[in-house]
């Protein structure tokens, strides 16, 4: 949470930034570290999805690398203890992009896990429509698995129709619907393959971030204002919730509880992701005084049926 004062800094810092903007990189050249092994047997492909966009790039990673040999565990974040992250061999890790940055949700488990000094790690993100600091966020990621020891190997960028509630109902999400498609699949199955080539081969990482625009907004919290300025509202509407608890199950905070219809604003970090995977719509918020429609009840109104890999269908 902010105080006044907290943000009047962070705005003086960010407008500073912000007005020496442009094409600058800033690249991380420490010594070439060592990696534990150049010959992964066990790879763990794990990922913080709310829609299913990023679980979906991930789960195509896990099959082509299954289909070289490895030994690979395929899971969300939530669905697996941070401390076991030391005993793999490799590590690739995705999120979406929330706020210009990789999400909560990948972020604190990051935080969790424990020394996994020598491992390779690699990285991806998920984007809506044509993004908003997608590298950054996704060498954000790579960044944290290097200050836990990994050795970085290589990220990615993986475009996909805009899933954020409030942006729905615009034309321009429509524009994007045909994402992801064939081509982001190729994309996909080349970059799990490269990832591998990278490690047999040795060839470690240099984490670049490109200075723009974006980077300074993160300083605002643009989570906090949007959760204080646009998200009004938000409930759950007893007589079209089904009790399927999806909502308490996507939340990286839980700040969700169904039984009782609770909703901890203060610890909500503006994900949507509950307004997203609700089924009935029952999960309430308005934006700016206009009521806001989930991904899942998007795709239905539009008719909508997101492409699959073959390899998963």
């Amino acid at each position: 949470m902010y105080s006044r004062r907290s943000f009047l800094k962070r705005s003086l810092v960010a407008t500073s930034l912000i007005a020496v903007s442009g094409k600058v990189t800033k690249v991380f050249a420490d010594k070439k570290p060592d990696m534990k092994t150049n010959q992964p047997k066990r790879v763990l492909v794990t990922w913080f999805s709310q829609t299913g966009h990023t679980e979906r790039i991930g789960k195509l990673m896990a099959h082509v690398l299954a289909s070289k040999g490895l030994e690979v565990t395929s899971v969300d974040m939530r669905e697996i203890t941070p401390s076991t992250a030391r005993e793999f061999d490799l590590i690739i890790a995705g999120s979406p992009v929330h706020y210009f940055k990789p999400s909560y949700g990948a972020s604190e488990w990051i935080k969790r896990i424990p020394s996994i000094k020598g491992i390779p790690v690699a990285t991806w993100v998920t984007f809506g429509n044509d993004g908003s600091n997608q590298h950054n966020a996704a060498c954000d990621l790579l960044e944290m698995l290097k200050e836990k020891g990994g050795v970085p190997v290589a990220v990615n960028m993986f475009s996909n129709m805009s899933a954020f509630p409030p942006s729905l109902d615009g034309d321009r999400v429509l524009r994007y619907r045909h994402l992801p498609n064939e081509e982001t699949f190729q994309k996909v199955r080349a970059y799990a393959a490269d990832v591998l080539k990278r490690v047999e081969e040795n060839r470690s990482w240099e984490i670049d971030f490109h200075f723009s625009m974006y980077e300074p907004m993160k300083m605002l919290g643009m989570a906090w204002w949007t959760k204080k300025f646009m998200m009004q509202d938000h409930h759950i509407e007893e007589n079209l919730c089904i009790r399927c608890y999806s909502c308490m199950g996507k939340c990286p905070v839980d700040a969700i509880k169904v039984d009782t219809r609770e909703i901890n604003r203060d610890r909500c970090v503006a994900c949507m992701g509950c307004v997203n995977v609700c089924p009935t719509g029952a999960m309430k918020i308005k934006s700016f005084g206009d009521p806001v429609h989930g991904f899942t009840q998007f795709l239905q109104r539009e008719n909508i049926t997101i492409k699959e890999p073959k390899e998963l269908s």
